[in-house]
């Protein structure tokens, strides 16, 4: 895998992900790499992350931001539990 493709935080232990994350180990990704993976334009991309619509990781002001592909999953994960919580009421 390349090394713009993905990373993998070294802070955070692969036992600790929930087994259900579509992701895997791999915890963010380039902007490129998610663009071309979802089908979008890289540049669509960056405006979702400029206004805040995509969880970015960026270690300094200045650096390469990265999609935050863990909170993606966890946002997923929480809009889906009240969807299951309301339809059962």
């Amino acid at each position: 895998m390349g090394k713009n493709r993905q990373k993998k935080l070294m802070h955070v232990r692969v036992e600790d992900l929930p087994s259900d994350d579509p992701y895997g180990e791999i915890l963010e990704e380039s902007i490129s790499y998610y663009a071309r993976r979802i089908g979008k334009n890289k540049q669509i991309v960056r405006t979702q992350a400029d206004v805040g619509d995509l969880p970015i990781l960026q270690t300094r002001p200045g650096a390469k931001r990265r999609v935050n592909l863990y909170a993606i999953y966890l946002n997923a994960k929480r809009n889906a539990e009240r969807y299951v919580e309301r339809m059962g009421r």
